[in-house]
């Protein structure tokens, strides 16, 4: 695919095709500023290297994405705006965009949050993945790629690219599937357990082990299995096994325990909510005085089945 940089595209809206500035395993995303009244926004542009009716069921599966994050009103979450696409096989979304550098360009600078930093920056998402769950839908790409950072305060994160993220099952159905580690933080390690037909269902688990994924990698600057930026055959080997335990790597033992539980191997073993979870690694964390109450935890949901996922049609496997 060639560089878009300084084109046009022309929908609804007009919007000009700034600098590519980051590329995701088949996704490619770049600035991109709407007219009128020059609103930021990003463009992702999927290249789909695959069969036509694999190319058919990712397209629209990221446009029901678009459609379903609309109604969905929390401060912080990053609306799409448009989709379309560019050629056959080449489907893009726009979504919107805000100031600030991504959570990994801060982590790739500091190396690591403090533990209040990162406490207050899952109180901070947990609204916006809750507000999700409550419509029965699941983000799937909490990772540092899509959290910024205005100002680099964590209190004032915004969190992007809801549902955006190609699922293992249609990455398996690409010619060339791209396992980058960067597109694989935020998948469970259930999900290659599956055999190469069984799509993994969905649960707020998986949104569950994202959001304690990213608190371990801001605590240690490492994420707990997906480490070298070039090969994520090892990251994929060790899913088999728990994550090295962060008390081992320096942080206290009943902040450890709150993570650890939220990026359990078994998914019946972590935290049954994003508020749940958030809650307690603010306690954990000392971000509630004694005689403040914390926020109340979730009562255990009866079940962590039925939350409804936007999969793919059916598509060969690789």
């Amino acid at each position: 695919m060639e560089n878009l940089e300084g084109g046009l595209l022309a929908l609804e809206h007009r919007y000009e095709v700034g600098a590519l500035v980051r590329r995701v395993g088949h996704e490619h995303v770049y600035e991109g500023r709407r007219d009128p009244f020059q609103k930021q926004v990003w463009i992702h542009v999927f290249e789909l290297d695959a069969p036509p009716d694999v190319q058919l069921a990712i397209t629209e599966r990221l446009h029901d994405a678009a459609h379903r994050i609309s109604p969905v009103d929390e401060p912080g979450l990053l609306h799409a705006l448009d989709y379309g696409e560019l050629d056959e096989g080449l489907p893009f979304v726009i979504t919107e965009r805000t100031q600030g550098p991504s959570l990994r360009e801060v982590l790739a600078r500091e190396g690591t949050l403090s533990a209040r930093r990162c406490a207050l920056l899952i109180e901070r998402l947990e609204p916006m993945v809750s507000a999700l769950h409550e419509r029965e839908l699941f983000h799937g790409s909490i990772t540092p790629d899509w959290i910024f950072l205005p100002g680099e305060d964590v209190e004032r994160a915004h969190l992007g690219h809801f549902a955006l993220g190609l699922t293992l099952e249609e990455q398996r159905a690409l010619e060339i599937p791209m396992l980058s580690p960067g597109a694989l933080e935020a998948i469970p390690p259930e999900a290659f357990a599956l055999g190469p037909d069984e799509p993994l269902l969905p649960s707020r688990a998986l949104d569950i082990y994202a959001l304690g994924a990213l608190a371990y990698t801001c605590l240690v600057g490492m994420h707990p299995h997906f480490n070298d930026p070039d090969d994520s055959t090892e990251g994929m080997l060790s899913l088999r096994e728990a994550a090295h335990p962060l008390e081992e790597q320096g942080v206290d033992g009943a902040l450890a325990r709150v993570v650890q539980r939220a990026i359990a191997t078994n998914p019946h073993e972590r935290w049954l909510d994003a508020s749940a979870f958030a809650s307690a690694l603010g306690e954990a964390a000392g971000l509630y005085p004694e005689e403040q109450e914390p926020p109340p935890l979730v009562t255990p949901l009866e079940s962590q089945a039925g939350l409804e996922y936007v999969a793919p049609a059916a598509s060969p496997s690789a």
